[in-house]
């Protein structure tokens, strides 16, 4: 720069960094005038994110990459991070873009796991499992289920219908009906012993009545799955 004369002398000056921002702040001049970054950066999160959870597990590796601008090179931080195993249920996340002027800008979306996978029933048990002799009286029996789930540790279970093999009015019924009452359907938490009765009663030509009482179990998330368990009235003591 040369020598300037005596006097007001307007000068024009141009900062300019290798990236265009390695200058966030220039010394003070005579007059306390600053050069500094105003422009905050820009970032956008992704749209909310629904998926099931990964198979085996509990939890889904979820990633991510949210998109930002900015004339320096700013750091993004995500919380939490991209290829984190998300948890059951719905999680806020945040990206925050920062750039070297400590300028900032944040966004938000969610990420929600979802349980797909129905419990299983270990153990469906009717006690007792025969009647006699066939007095055509009604009986209690007592319904135990136990279920276990991957995921859900609190699970309930209920009956759904009872059948039989024989029309409820026949030869041998003895004519009384109801043959099956639903006493306790529930819905229990497992391991749940529900209860029906039934009647000790099978047509006298035939091979035995055959009691079918179907149960179905479900978790937090409304997956269900079902099954049965029988009860037997034999023709006769042989069989």
């Amino acid at each position: 720069m040369p020598a300037l004369a005596r006097g007001p002398t307007v000068v024009m000056l141009a900062v300019v960094g290798l990236s265009g921002c390695d200058v966030p702040l220039c010394p003070p001049g005579p007059d306390g005038g600053l050069i500094v970054d105003t422009t905050p950066p820009q970032i956008t999160c992704p749209g909310n994110i629904t998926r099931p959870q990964d198979p085996g597990a509990c939890t889904a590796v979820t990633t991510f990459s949210p998109t930002f601008s900015d004339d320096c090179s700013p750091s993004v931080v995500c919380v939490p991070p991209s290829g984190t195993a998300f948890p059951l249920g719905t999680t806020t996340d945040t990206c925050t873009v920062t750039e070297p002027s400590g300028l900032s800008a944040s966004c938000s979306f969610t990420v929600t796991v979802t349980d797909t996978v129905p419990p299983v029933i270990d153990s469906l048990v009717a006690s007792p499992g025969t009647l006699w002799p066939p007095n055509h009286k009604l009986v209690p029996i007592s319904i135990t289920a136990s279920p276990t789930d991957n995921c859900d540790p609190s699970l309930s279970c209920r009956i759904v219908s009872v059948t039989a093999n024989e029309p409820v009015l026949g030869p041998g019924s003895g004519n009384t009906d109801p043959d099956w009452i639903i006493t306790d359907p529930g819905p229990k938490v497992s391991p749940a012993v529900l209860g029906v009765e039934l009647r000790a009663e099978r047509a006298g030509g035939g091979t035995g009545r055959v009691y079918r009482i179907d149960t179905t179990c479900a978790d937090a998330s409304g997956n269900t799955t079902s099954g049965s368990s029988t009860v037997t009235v034999p023709h006769d003591q042989g069989h």
